[in-house]
């Protein structure tokens, strides 16, 4: 990867930040929601 890549890559990421953190979050609920049932049968 280039200088100019990690750039892009920085740049779309703080333009992402606000969508992806939700995401992320709501993603790791549901997951542990998920291993939490799973363990408790």
């Amino acid at each position: 990867m280039s200088r100019e890549d990690l750039t892009v890559l920085e740049v779309t990421i703080e333009t992402m930040e606000p969508t992806i953190y939700p995401i992320l979050f709501t993603t790791f609920c549901s997951y542990s929601i998920f291993l939490y049932q799973g363990l408790s049968k």
